[in-house]
């Protein structure tokens, strides 16, 4: 039986960094994904994510972004391809909402520059006018399907191997190392990585629960599409008094965009809970009239119309941080990277540094211990 150094259970958003990063160091790996290289079952469907560096959630995370962003300079070359489009962030709420003073005490500590602004420099918007706005030049969007095909199509490059349509259907530790048994085969190697995302607790034990959420994202033709285009307004996050989370959105992207057309808008918080994370049946009535009354309420001038639905699966964390580490139960052999609870898809190119350094060296100079297991004990 041929030996892999590494197979990684996964090949999404952080499984395809992983495989990425341990094929360029020459490692033998192993990609293993039971869908396709980018799929609806996952956490990065939807044409957009939010990258931004003035990390409300928390500042340790700060760090971590610096080096994503030179990631994902990296990969743009690697791949000949723009994946990171700098359209700035604006952020409105009260000036004392948790978000605002969590965006200032970030940029504080780091030196990440921001900019306060007029709620009417984009008329695009009717914000109230207590509210703050707090602009942020430095952020803006990713596109993850065509980052992930960029990722694997890379890794390959360097002579990955990825398995698609593949499902595993157990796994254990032999005295050579870690068998991997799937639908089509069994496999061995020195280092297994689970980035499972939402099936991560169905095919791994953690000391700490994962919770799966179906989270619905939005995109509405505007009736006046004038002024809401890329490069004509900014991606935005609005927080209200006395709401769990906040809503954001981004501009209106053109049809060389994987995706819907349209203005693309979300609620961030624990969506509805999901016992099966392959279940794609659900009920968006409530979600749609509340994401119609944000359009209505803050983007008013477009008199918007919802026309497109799609869900994915965020994985929460009990605290909401990310899950990075190696698992101590399995003689350090099993590296788990999951519970990224909405907001990980940023730093996807250096957890995939991270995930190759724990397998290869079984440490990284990457500042992850805030994210390790211990702190569940």
């Amino acid at each position: 039986m041929k030996k892999w150094d590494a197979i990684v259970i996964g090949v999404g958003s952080m499984g395809s960094a992983t495989c990425y990063q341990l094929a360029k160091q020459g490692m033998r790996v192993l990609g293993i994904e039971q869908y396709d290289i980018t799929h609806e079952w996952g956490s990065h469907a939807g044409q957009s994510r939010l990258i931004r560096k003035a990390y409300f959630e928390h500042p340790d995370y700060v760090p971590l972004l610096q080096r994503a962003y030179d990631g994902w300079k990296e990969i743009e070359q690697k791949a000949q391809i723009q994946l990171y489009w700098p359209t700035g962030i604006a952020y409105f709420a009260p000036e004392q909402h948790s978000i605002i003073q969590g965006i200032r005490s970030s940029a504080r500590q780091h030196g990440i520059r921001l900019t306060d602004e007029s709620p009417d420099k984009w008329p695009q918007f009717s914000i109230p006018r207590h509210f703050s706005c707090v602009f942020e030049p430095e952020s803006g969007f990713l596109t993850p399907e065509i980052a992930i095909r960029s990722f694997v199509q890379a890794a390959q490059e360097y002579g990955a191997d990825i398995h698609t349509h593949e499902r595993m259907s157990a796994w254990q530790e032999t005295t050579n190392g870690v068998e991997v048994i799937t639908d089509k085969g069994i496999y061995l190697a020195e280092k297994l990585i689970f980035t499972a995302g939402a099936y991560t607790s169905y095919i791994l034990e953690l000391p700490v629960p994962l919770r799966v959420t179906r989270q619905l994202l939005a995109w509405a033709h505007p009736q006046d599409p004038a002024g809401f285009g890329l490069g004509e307004i900014p991606c935005w996050m609005i927080a209200e008094e006395g709401i769990e989370g906040l809503y954001y959105g981004f501009p209106a992207l053109p049809a060389s965009f994987d995706g819907p057309r349209g203005l693309k808008i979300a609620y961030h918080r624990p969506g509805e809970r999901m016992t099966n994370p392959a279940d794609t049946v659900f009920d968006s009535t409530d979600e749609q009239l509340l994401l119609k009354h944000v359009l209505d309420r803050y983007v008013a001038p477009a008199r918007a119309t919802i026309y497109e639905l799609k869900q994915c699966r965020y994985t929460y964390s009990p605290d909401e941080h990310f899950i990075v580490d190696q698992v101590q139960t399995h003689g350090n052999r099993v590296i788990v990277a999951a519970g990224f609870s909405g907001h990980g898809f940023k730093f996807v190119p250096v957890i995939g540094e991270a995930l190759a350094d724990l397998a290869i060296h079984g440490s990284t100079l990457w500042p992850i211990g805030f994210l390790g297991l211990h702190r569940f004990r």
